[in-house]
């Protein structure tokens, strides 16, 4: 990403991980469409998810993110889905559905989050929060419908308390992606939030886990074109993909 003022510098996405969340934003499903587009090689511009860490009294620290950064429930079942790793997807999936059933009869786990971004303001608990760059992640979970990975947007889902059997059934809805039309659930586009923890809680970046303390907040903004990258068409290279 700091090349970026070279040009000539180019990301290649290879689909060689668990999900390929990043490489199916980009319409590459397997490393020979990678292959077959090199010899075309159209660029297209890409953002990035910008989060800045600070509170705690930790030093601050700037991560990125390409394609998701979730909070409380998400960050808590990839933690627990990491013993199912080799397993892929499925093993995700594994994971969820066990949670799930110990939802049922015991609730769903709270998190107490503070939330603002321009008008909008959240605090108090809830089952997590998801700000994402792409449409889909976890391969077949449509999390922002119509969110494209160049629109300068940060398209956030806010969970708020659901029953167990509930939000099984809402996980379920993610994947064609109607999981908004529950009014437990939040979703706003934006080009700022910033997400306070009033509990500490796990998070998922792009898949990788982390736990961080109550007092911690996250200030994200979107990195405009941080990235060049192979497209997979000529349809969606060179930033054609209107910005909204």
């Amino acid at each position: 990403m700091l090349s970026r003022s070279n040009k000539n510098v180019v990301l290649v996405p290879m689909p060689a991980g668990t999900a390929n969340d990043f490489c199916h934003a980009l319409e590459f499903d397997t490393v020979e469409n990678v292959l077959e587009a090199m010899v075309d090689f159209n660029i297209r511009s890409v953002d990035l998810l910008k989060i800045e860490i600070s509170g705690n009294g930790t030093a601050e620290e700037t991560k990125y993110c390409s394609n998701i950064f979730g909070i409380g429930l998400d960050g808590d079942l990839a933690r627990r889905s990491q013993k199912y790793k080799r397993f892929g997807v499925p093993g995700y999936w594994y994971a969820s559905l066990k949670q799930g059933a110990v939802a049922i009869f015991r609730g769903m786990d709270m998190y107490r989050m503070r939330i603002q971004s321009g008008d909008f303001h959240h605090e108090g608990h809830m089952i997590g929060i998801m700000l994402s760059n792409v449409e889909r992640y976890a391969r077949n979970m449509t999390i922002s419908p119509g969110a494209r990975i160049d629109d300068g947007k940060i398209h956030v889902t806010l969970v708020k308390p659901m029953s167990g059997i509930k939000s099984i059934i809402a996980a379920v809805c993610v994947i064609p992606g109607w999981h908004h039309r529950f009014k437990q659930v939040d979703g706003l586009t934006c080009e700022e939030i910033s997400v306070e923890l009033l509990d500490d809680a796990y998070s998922q970046e792009d898949g990788e886990v982390y736990r961080y303390s109550r007092g911690t907040t996250f200030k994200l903004s979107v990195e405009r074109q941080a990235l060049s990258v192979l497209a997979a068409s000529p349809a969606s290279s060179n930033g054609s993909s209107p910005s909204s």
